[in-house]
């Protein structure tokens, strides 16, 4: 299958995550299974305290974000499922915290251009979606994620898009999980509104979350564990892989070399285009040198789960001002790009 399942939903919180959860209600659940018998097993945690686990995230969610707490509600009716186990989807990356080097994220001022690689295990390309919301009133928007889950890369109908890295860094749980709150920005209307849900998200989680806007502005936050660190960006093309960079967390993060070598060579890439216009972000997320500096990278295996393989799942360039979504599916050039308006 060459292209990612699309859907379009409608109406209010609930009744959008009712149509996602019925449509994909088999993927939903092979995704639960997925991550609770083969990921989550590393973390030695038994299914009750799972679903206590997950029952504190729906209670953040309802707190920080009850709208998002609504549609993940009706993703859980709609897939049959008891609601604890769709807010643990919601919340794997916290549960998780694994140490696999995956994505490349950048913005190009000039052009208003968000991107990104989006690297994870093989096994989760094929539950992968992209649905766009059509509301009444707020935003519509487009988001690509998991099935099951609300967030996760997005632009909305404001001209405003957001996409992450994950960083490294034990913590506990105690704000807004990271692809909830890159569901939850998708309701503001200004990148200054974005910015402030950022900051009410609260901390717990471990991602860098970048923000960009129709009119060539970013704004970028490390979450490490209990602390936030919003980088200060000069330059015109800003670029995020795996590690942080903001001054005053740059220590945060050890211990990653695959990503600071990705840096290191998209650097060099984006250096060395005259223009930062979608051609050179497609090229750059493209660039498949060998080794660790990779950038679009072929599935191999997985350090961190033995017996599966890790690789860039994902393409995914957001024209800003156009509002225009482009997504490819899986490494290399196996795939075309294939395009969504707002």
């Amino acid at each position: 299958m060459s292209e990612f399942v699309f859907l379009t939903v409608e109406g209010d919180s609930f009744s959008r995550g009712l149509a996602h959860g019925e449509a994909f209600r088999q993927a939903i659940s092979e995704s639960y299974e997925f991550y609770v018998s083969k990921l989550f097993a590393d973390q030695q945690m038994s299914i009750s305290e799972l679903e206590s686990y997950a029952l504190t995230i729906r209670s953040i969610t309802q707190e920080y974000a009850p709208d998002c707490a609504d549609e993940i509600e009706g993703i859980s009716v709609g897939a049959q499922l008891e609601p604890w186990k769709v807010f643990l989807l919601n919340g794997r990356t916290e549960i998780l915290n694994s140490k696999v080097g995956e994505c490349t994220t950048l913005y190009f001022k000039d052009h208003a251009i968000l991107a990104q690689n989006w690297d994870w295990l093989e096994n989760l390309e094929a539950l992968s979606v992209i649905i766009h919301h059509r509301r009444s009133n707020r935003p519509d928007y487009i988001t690509f994620s998991e099935v099951g889950m609300i967030g996760k890369i997005g632009m909305n109908q404001a001209g405003l898009g957001v996409g992450l890295n994950i960083l490294f860094c034990p913590h506990e749980l105690s704000g807004l999980p990271t692809h909830i709150t890159c569901r939850d920005v998708l309701d503001a209307t200004s990148l200054e509104a974005a910015r402030q849900r950022l900051l009410d998200s609260e901390m717990g989680k471990a991602s860098h979350i970048l923000i960009g806007d129709s009119s060539g502005s970013c704004a970028s936050f490390e979450f490490v564990g209990q602390t936030r660190h919003e980088v200060v960006i000069e330059q015109e093309a800003f670029l995020h892989t795996n590690h942080c960079i903001a001054a005053d967390a740059s220590n945060s993060v050890v211990g990653l070399a695959n990503s600071r070598e990705r840096f290191s060579w998209a650097s060099e890439l984006i250096h060395s285009e005259e223009k930062h216009n979608l051609a050179a972000a497609k090229k750059i997320l493209l660039s498949r040198v060998p080794g660790p500096s990779a950038i679009n990278r072929p599935y191999v295996e997985s350090e961190a789960w033995e017996g599966y393989r890790v690789g860039t799942c994902a393409t995914i360039l957001m024209e800003l001002k156009p509002r225009i979504f482009h997504v490819k599916r899986g490494p290399g050039a196996l795939s075309g790009f294939v395009s969504y308006g707002l």
